[in-house]
Parts: C-alpha cells; sequence; structure tokens
C-alpha cells in the first residue's frame, strides 16, 4: 500500500514538475535545430547514425521528428511544443532512472533521488532545450536498466531482445554517449565472464551470453538499416565510436599538436573545471546564470549540499567494497564504474589555444551525463540513513524533511534562475531600436568562452522585441488580413552573416525566428519564402535534407506562385489554419506574390510597413 502511495505521488510530481516552463527564447544550439528543422520547405527524418560528436550539429532525426508531430496534430508552432520531444525523453529518464534506483534501493529512496535529479537546474534546463542531449540520456539510462534487468533473469529472453531499443537510440544519438555506452556494455560482459559460476540459478552458459548479445545485436544492426540503409555503413567506421569533432586530447594532440596544451596542463584545467561543476565554488570556469548554458557557457550540475550528499555517499560506496570473488557484482562498484566513466572521457578533453585565451571544450553537454551515477550515489547515503533508523517513524520523519528540503532547495534555484532572467529580458523589451547589451555574463573572469557567444542573447531578444511590436501593431486589425512589409533594417543582424556562429551565414533565417517568436505569442503568422536562391542544394549538419530544395511536394505546401519565371515565393506557415492573419514579406517581390495571391482567393487584406 506504502510503495503505491509513493508510486503515485512519484508520478503527480513527475508530470506536474515538468509542466514548468523554460526560457521564453531559443539557446544557442536549439536555435540551430530550430532553424534545420522548421525551415526547409520539406523537411523528411532520415535517422541517420552521426558520424560527429558534436551535440549541436543538426541532423539527429529523434529529436526533430517535433515538426512532424506539429504538422500531423496541428499544433501550434510555440517554443513549449517545439520542445516537446525533450520533455517527452526527460520524463521517461526520470520514470527508468526511478526503475533502476527502486531494484538498487527502495520505493522511498528512489522517490527521493528521482524527484531532486528532476528539479536539479541543468536537468530542468535541458528538458526545456530542444537538442540531442536528453533523447541521449534517455537511451543511456535505458541502455543502464535493461542490462539491469537481465542480470536479474540471464535466461529471460524477453530482456535480451528489448536491449536492442537503447542500443538503437544510442546509435542514432550523440557521439559521446556512444562511447560511454559501448564502454560499459564491454564492462558488462566481462563482469559476466568473472561471475558467471556465481550466478546459480540464473546462470547461463557463456555460449547462450554470447547468442542471446549476438541477438540483441543482430536486431539492433537490422532496424538501423531499415531507418536508413546508410547506418549498415557507418557502423563498420571508426567514427562509430570514435567519431569526428571527438576533441579529446589524444585525437587533437595528433591532428592539431600544436594548438593544444600538454596532457599535464590540459588535465590540469579539466579537474578544475569538475570540481567547480561538483561543489558549486565560484571560479575561473563557471557562470552562477543557469540560463547561460544556453550560449555555451558552464553552471555547476551541484549546490553545496548535494555535493556534500554525494561526497558522502561516494565514501559509503567505497568503504562498502567486499573484494571477494563475486566483487564485481556488488552494486556499489557498478555506480562508481559508471561515474568514473562519465568522468574519464570529459578528462580528457582538449584545451585548445587561441587568439582570445583558452578553447576549452568541456561543456556542461558532455558533464550532463555525470548527473546519473551521483544521485545513484546519493541514494546509498539515504539508504544508510533509513535502514540506520530504528523507528518506522523516524524513518518516515527523516525522509520527508529530506525530500521537502531538497526539493525546495532546487524549485527555489530554478525559480530564482528563470525569474532573473526572464526580468533580465524584459527589462530591454521596450526598445524600439534594439542595441546591443553586454548585460549577459556576470563571471568577469570566466575562462575559455567569447564574448561573441552572448550576441546570440541579443540576436534573439531582438527577435522578442520585435515580435511584441507587431503583436500591439496587429491588435484590432485582424478582421482583415495584414500584409507585414518588415524592414531588414530593424534585425540587429542581416541574413549573411552572423558574429557568434557561421552556421546559418548566407541564409535568410530572420523572418524564420521571427515567426515563431510571434506564433509562441498567440499571433497567427506566416512568411513569404523565396525560392530564387534554391538553384543550389544547401545543407546544415549531416543529415540529407535540403534547407531551400529544387523539388517540393505542392500537396504539401500551403501555397505556391510565379512571378516570373527567375522568382518562386511560397506562403509557409506550420499550423492547420486556412491562412494565417499575418503574413510577413520583406522585398516589393515578395509583396506583390502575396497581393495576387491574396486577391485570387478573394481574401480582404491591407498593408502596413514595419
Amino acid at each position: 500500500m506504502q510503495d503505491k502511495a509513493l508510486y503515485t505521488f512519484f508520478l503527480i510530481c513527475l508530470f506536474g514538475i515538468a509542466l514548468i516552463p523554460g526560457s521564453i527564447i531559443l539557446g544557442e544550439w536549439e536555435s540551430l535545430y530550430f532553424f534545420h528543422n522548421f525551415a526547409p520547405l520539406q523537411f523528411n527524418l532520415d535517422f541517420n547514425i552521426s558520424p560527429r560528436a558534436n551535440v549541436g550539429n543538426p541532423g539527429y532525426s529523434v529529436v526533430e521528428v517535433s515538426r512532424t508531430l506539429i504538422e500531423f496534430f496541428g499544433l501550434n508552432l510555440s517554443l513549449d511544443n517545439f520542445r516537446l520531444t525533450s520533455k517527452f525523453f526527460s520524463i521517461l529518464t526520470i520514470y527508468i532512472f526511478f526503475l533502476i534506483s527502486k531494484r538498487l534501493f527502495n520505493s522511498k529512496v528512489a522517490t527521493l533521488i528521482s524527484l531532486i535529479l528532476l528539479t536539479n537546474p541543468v536537468f530542468y534546463l535541458y528538458m526545456n532545450t530542444s537538442t540531442i542531449v536528453m533523447a541521449s540520456a534517455f537511451g543511456f539510462i535505458l541502455l543502464i536498466e535493461r542490462l539491469q534487468k537481465i542480470e536479474m533473469d540471464y535466461k529471460n529472453l524477453f530482456n535480451w531482445i528489448t536491449l536492442s531499443i537503447p542500443i538503437i537510440l544510442i546509435s542514432l544519438n550523440y557521439g559521446l554517449i556512444r562511447v560511454y555506452s559501448f564502454t560499459l556494455l564491454i564492462l558488462w560482459i566481462i563482469n559476466f565472464l568473472v561471475n558467471k559460476r556465481y550466478l546459480i540459478p540464473n546462470s547461463i552458459s557463456f555460449k547462450v551470453f554470447l547468442k542471446n548479445l549476438f541477438l540483441s545485436l543482430l536486431i539492433s544492426i537490422i532496424f538501423l538499416g531499415l531507418f536508413n540503409l546508410n547506418n549498415l555503413i557507418s557502423i563498420l567506421q571508426p567514427t562509430f565510436l570514435i567519431p569526428k569533432s571527438s576533441e579529446t586530447f589524444i585525437l587533437s594532440n595528433l591532428f592539431y599538436k600544436d594548438q593544444t596544451l600538454s596532457l599535464y596542463e590540459s588535465l590540469s584545467i579539466n579537474l578544475k573545471i569538475i570540481f567547480e561543476t561538483l561543489t558549486g565554488f565560484k571560479g575561473n570556469y563557471n557562470e552562477p546564470t543557469l540560463f547561460n548554458i544556453l550560449i555555451g557557457y558552464r553552471f555547476p550540475i551541484l549546490n553545496f549540499v548535494n555535493f556534500i550528499l554525494f561526497l558522502i555517499g561516494l565514501i559509503i560506496c567505497i568503504g562498502n567494497f567486499k573484494f571477494k570473488k563475486k566483487y564485481l557484482s556488488n552494486s556499489h562498484l557498478k555506480i562508481l564504474v559508471i561515474f568514473i566513466i562519465t568522468c574519464i572521457f570529459i578528462l580528457s578533453s582538449s584545451v585548445f589555444k587561441s587568439s582570445s585565451g583558452l578553447s576549452i571544450t568541456i561543456s556542461n553537454h558532455r558533464i550532463f551525463f555525470m548527473l546519473f551515477p551521483i544521485y545513484l550515489l546519493i541514494g546509498l547515503f539515504f539508504i544508510k540513513l533509513f535502514d540506520n533508523s530504528k523507528h518506522s517513524f523516524s524513518s518516515h520523519l527523516i525522509f520527508t524533511i529530506s525530500f521537502i528540503f531538497l526539493l525546495s532547495l532546487n524549485l527555489i534555484n530554478i525559480f530564482e534562475e528563470k525569474k532573473n532572467f526572464d526580468n533580465l529580458l524584459t527589462e530591454n523589451l521596450h526598445n524600439t531600436i534594439f542595441t546591443p547589451k553586454n548585460v549577459w555574463v556576470k563571471n568577469e573572469k570566466y575562462i575559455g568562452a567569447g564574448e561573441k557567444w552572448t550576441n546570440h542573447f541579443d540576436q534573439h531578444l531582438n527577435y522578442l522585441s520585435l515580435a511584441k511590436q507587431i503583436k500591439l501593431l496587429s491588435e484590432g486589425k485582424r478582421h482583415n488580413n495584414i500584409i507585414l512589409h518588415v524592414d531588414d533594417q530593424k534585425f540587429l543582424f542581416n541574413n549573411s552573416k552572423l558574429p557568434n556562429f557561421h552556421f546559418l551565414d548566407d541564409y535568410d533565417f530572420n523572418v524564420t525566428f521571427l515567426n515563431l517568436y510571434l506564433n509562441d505569442m498567440n499571433v497567427k503568422t506566416g512568411w513569404v519564402q523565396d525560392l530564387t536562391q534554391s538553384t543550389e542544394t544547401n545543407t546544415i549538419g549531416f543529415s540529407n535534407n535540403t534547407i531551400f530544395p529544387i523539388k517540393y511536394d505542392q500537396k504539401r505546401l500551403n501555397a505556391i506562385s510565379e512571378i516570373n519565371e527567375t522568382k518562386r515565393f511560397v506562403l509557409r506557415y506550420h499550423k492547420k489554419i486556412s491562412y494565417p492573419i499575418l503574413i510577413i514579406v520583406q522585398n516589393s517581390d515578395q509583396e506583390k506574390f502575396i497581393h495576387e495571391f491574396l486577391t485570387k482567393k478573394e481574401k480582404k487584406f491591407i498593408t502596413i510597413n514595419f
């Protein structure tokens, strides 16, 4: 009965906390995902294995399914809906983490550590940021759960077959998580070899073990091939386990020897970063502002209280080793192994020399995965605490106090960070003529970041400011269609160059982002897209999807027209409505096209210059 009550309580908290909204502007890498996903006329999910290790590189279909969901269900193009996939994977990740913890400890401890992990500020931020991080986290934690489940009954064929699910997800996700996962898988096989004689009654022969494992891998390969035939080749490539842009010291020193620090210097800096990140101590390598993760800055993954609990759990873990014949089957050691795996590879991250200082490759994207073994180690502390409670009442009291305190601590931190960031945005929204403001970075001693990163916040605050002005301008005029001719000078950056990164250079990106923020404010907008430059195939990331393709399916597009042989335009919008209320154009040719188009459709409209 108690377990059912805890389970119900856990689910209520899980879905309730998941409803907390994220940032009201896109993060840097998130904006690249959005443009890659929503700018193309057509976007086909190719489920291709990434040859790169870069988390920000677009082409991860597991995440980019958001457009398919929005179009299929007729959802509004909003920030929350765009981030649905990250929310979905986050909820699944916490649920699977709960199952793992319940098997290791009990329902009480599992509920406690799962919910304080859910409310960890860094976890919260990634839950509300559409990148590959959360999908990768789900694949990784599901792999741990499936391996755990197999260990409970090696003879259960269903457990072996379902092991293919995380293997498929891991293969399609972030390159680093493939390295973590397959290292763990190899160590798990070694663990079986060492301990198979002690696994009675669940023991199986090594021959059967290999047969079942081969079956899991074969199923994984078959499905990866069905998703994309190129995956069958990718699996055999060195880039599968050693992806491009891995930025590890060994590879970087091999190819860019003169551009990297020595192993000792790199390791020294990386250890300092890990220390600051775990303890929350203010230093040179972390920002005190959570939302600056959105532009590539690091933020501590633990506060000081959580760090102390983790440290005690680590001491308990090491102190409980039983170095006997069965020592490798010790659950404490398995938690420690996962922690070491998530540490060792980021500690080997490269540190590059640059004209502006040091270019440090360790990011929160990489450090994030340490959270799972850390909170399992915290679970060791609490199981020790609860077990040592002589009275049931004392145990319940300790649990209740711990839960309320730790959850409140995290939630207060989240809401304070969110309030401060939203206030910072709001304070600058009144600017009619937007000018960049260097107000984003608080730690002036931060090492490894360039000021150009903050240009991303300036850029998207500009869109937010324009969207607010346009919304006010359009109110009271919605009985007609509005053609809004936007002056390019309204945008902080033109469509040729961005100071923060080059991926969107030469693309018409301003209106695509402006359209998102307007729709997020519930202003039903669309825009006219110029197809003149569709004579060349343009790609972003490693996927085969084109940004402005030559071939297009008229059935999937809302409107296509030709002004002449060299000028082609299309009316773009993402929600299933008859026509958008407000249509954005940027030049006279686009305006002429939409005039003719609406006239033919016998639609009343007015034109506003903005």
